[in-house]
């Protein structure tokens, strides 16, 4: 549950790759998003300011993560903890 939202993020461009005609700007674009958006679910958002800063970011580094209350584990995560 909780790897569901981030495999069709995946997914979605994956697909853009498998393209004939993919432009390579737009795919490094979008692969830096895709890393972004997977670091934003536990990585305190200011510290992504640029691509640059997205790209260097030592993820060894805890001073920036989130604290676990607040780790965006997905709607359906929750969910099915409460189910349980």
């Amino acid at each position: 549950m909780f790897l569901h939202p981030i495999l069709q993020e995946m997914n979605r461009v994956n697909k853009l790759f498998e393209i004939d005609r993919a432009r390579p700007v737009k795919l490094i674009s979008e692969l830096v998003t895709l890393y972004r958006s997977i670091l934003l679910r536990i990585i305190r958002p200011i510290t992504f300011t640029s691509w640059a800063s997205t790209l260097d970011y030592d993820i060894d580094n805890t001073d920036n993560h989130l604290p676990l209350a607040v780790v965006d584990f997905g709607v359906a995560f929750p969910l099915t903890l409460s189910d349980a």
